[in-house]
Formats: C-alpha cells, sequence, structure tokens
C-alpha cells in the first residue's frame, strides 16, 4: 500500500526451502533458514509487550482474542498463546510493531506456529511483514497457510497501483492450518524499478 492508501506494484522473488526438523510433538517436517552473519535481526518478536489485536472487518461473522506468553510448548523456551473465539467464518488479527529500517531490501521470515486444541473449522493461518519505507509507502509481503489449497500461498498485485487485484500464488510447500505445528520460513527480496 503506498502513500495515504494508493496500492504500489512491484516483483518479488519467493524462495521456498526444507530440510528436516523436529516439532514439539515429535514429528519430523520440513524447515530450511540461512541467515548472513552481517544482517540485522529482530528475535524473540513473541516476548515484545506492544503486541495488539483486533477483529479482522475483512471477515463475517465475529470473533475475539486473546494473548499470553507460555513457556510450552516453544523452541526457544517462550512462546506468544493466541486464543481465538469466532462464529460465522469471523477472523482475529494479532499484530507487532518492531524494527525502523525503511532501507531494508532483503528479509528472511521464520517463525514456528502451533494449533492445538479444537481447530477442525480453521479455514486459513495467515503471517503478514509490512515494511513502511521512506517516502511513506508500504510493502505487504503477506503469507498464509490456506486449508483451502493445502499450501503456503503467497499475495500478489497483479492490478496496478490505482486499480488493484490482489490474490494468492500457490507455492509447492505444503501445509495444514488444522494440524500440529507449521514452519513458516522463506526470503523475500524487494526490487525497485
Amino acid at each position: 500500500m503506498g502513500n495515504k492508501g494508493a496500492l504500489c506494484v512491484t516483483d518479488v522473488k519467493i524462495t521456498a526451502s526444507s530440510e528436516s526438523v523436529v516439532t514439539p510433538e515429535g514429528e519430523t517436517q520440513s524447515s530450511s533458514v540461512s541467515i548472513p552473519g552481517y544482517a540485522a535481526s529482530n528475535s524473540s518478536i513473541q516476548t515484545h509487550s506492544n503486541w495488539q489485536m483486533v477483529h479482522d472487518s475483512a471477515t463475517p461473522g465475529s470473533a475475539s482474542g486473546s494473548m499470553s506468553l507460555v513457556g510450552s510448548p516453544s523452541h526457544n523456551g517462550t512462546a506468544r498463546k493466541f486464543v481465538t473465539h469466532f462464529s460465522g467464518s469471523g477472523g482475529e488479527r494479532y499484530s507487532d510493531s518492531f524494527g525502523e529500517d525503511t532501507s531494508a531490501s532483503n528479509f528472511v521470515y521464520d517463525g514456528w506456529v502451533y494449533v492445538s486444541g479444537s481447530s477442525s473449522n480453521l479455514g486459513n493461518l495467515e503471517l503478514d511483514l509490512n515494511q513502511v519505507l521512506d517516502n511513506g509507502d508500504v510493502m505487504i509481503y503477506s503469507f498464509q497457510c490456506s486449508g483451502h489449497a493445502g499450501v503456503w500461498e503467497y499475495g500478489e498485485n497483479a492490478g496496478s497501483a490505482k486499480h488493484s487485484s490482489a490474490h494468492w500464488i500457490r507455492s509447492s510447500v505444503s501445509c495444514n492450518p488444522r494440524t500440529g505445528s507449521q514452519h513458516m520460513a522463506s526470503r523475500t527480496n524487494r526490487f525497485f524499478a
């Protein structure tokens, strides 16, 4: 999204790759993250104190949520637990603001999501990264584990800055938001003309 809400069009390269790791349940799943030693990093985002939650007005129905820090399940001893109650296909958004590097041009998005409890009605699990640029434009890197397609998808605006046509593009990396843990790892490069 651009300055004052205008949409922007830019090409991004998404690379998905994998290797084996063990989940909290002892299952083997795919993972791969390689971060250069010189890279700036924002880690342990789950422990930040400025997390917010709000009903996703783009979804029908209603939803409400709560958050807390827990020690298990966790890959590093601390995890953020999100509890969402919904009806009529309602959705809840949880967000955190971090880092202030408006000139960054390469990103590695690496995170684990563990789904427990009654999740048979969970449709999609969307994880986005927004970057505010020096000129006020906002780049949105959107990813979702699609319960309908059974794969990770990423967002694309196939339209123009004035007439957007946003849609999801399917990757070849499988996922199911209704079961166990999901690992989301991707490298995103931002290119400007």
